[in-house]
């Protein structure tokens, strides 16, 4: 069982991505949180309540993390001369595809740092049986004709979010990908252990589920693969990154 505090908190946001400065790319973490666990009582009181029962898989992850909040991006502050942005805005794939087609490059600018990024919000127990009808991967599901009642949220994502399903009672460990814009509901076939791995590999970069998920020449067009193969190495420069766990050989 991996433990998951060190390897998610300690080893990746307070040790690896802080050490991108020194390597020629500065990051800032806004945010990183994980709450206090649920003890036994708690959990038991928590599927008494809702009646369900959560896989023993997910009942280990619980007892470790409340939930996980973390989000990292490029520092960009004005006139800051910390800032190491221009390696990004000066890429001639980011101009050619992105920065010189825009009408305002500034906000193209903008908008176009939120792809160079990391985040993993993963929610409560309590929060994910709550089940809200307003959130987006619960409309998605109603809008293409599936029970959403059937499905948990587990990580939200801008596009690939990570839903759990429940099944003869029993919310199972096996990660489905919901991708919010496509309305494609995918099966990853993993359970919670090998999401974190996979996420951890990643450093949370956005969009590494589908990544992970797509083969061919899908893939390989898509912009979260894109991003991931040509910048993700020069977030983080000091590290080595196993893209092999993700399928793919030969990155840019």
């Amino acid at each position: 069982m991996i433990n998951y505090k060190e390897l998610l908190f300690k080893t990746l946001t307070y040790i690896e991505l802080p050490e991108s400065k020194k390597n020629g790319c500065v990051l800032q973490i806004p945010q990183t949180a994980c709450g206090t666990p649920l003890s036994e009582e708690e959990f038991s009181n928590l599927e008494k309540k809702y009646k369900i029962l959560f896989h023993n898989s997910l009942k280990e992850f619980y007892k470790q993390l409340e939930y996980v909040k973390i989000y990292w991006k490029l520092f960009d502050k004005e006139g800051d001369p910390r800032v190491t942005t221009a390696q990004f805005k000066n890429d001639s794939w980011i101009k050619e595809h992105y920065l010189d087609k825009a009408e305002n490059p500034k906000a193209a600018w903008e908008a176009l740092k939120d792809s160079l990024a990391g985040y993993l919000f993963i929610s409560s127990a309590e929060e994910l049986l709550k089940q809200n009808p307003n959130n987006s991967y619960y409309v998605a599901l109603e809008a293409m004709g599936l029970d959403p009642k059937e499905y948990y949220l587990f990580d939200a994502q801008e596009r690939g979010t990570a839903i759990l399903k429940r099944e003869e009672g029993i919310i199972q460990d096996n990660i489905w990908i919901i991708d919010l814009m496509a309305r494609e509901l995918m099966d990853m076939k993993i359970g919670v252990e090998k999401y974190i791995e996979l996420a951890y590999k990643a450093k949370l970069f956005q969009g590494w589920q589908l990544v992970y998920l797509w083969r061919g020449k899908r893939r390989t067009e898509s912009e979260e693969y894109q991003f991931m193969t040509r910048f993700l190495p020069k977030l983080v420069p000091h590290l080595q990154i196993d893209f092999k766990a993700f399928g793919i050989e030969t990155p840019h």
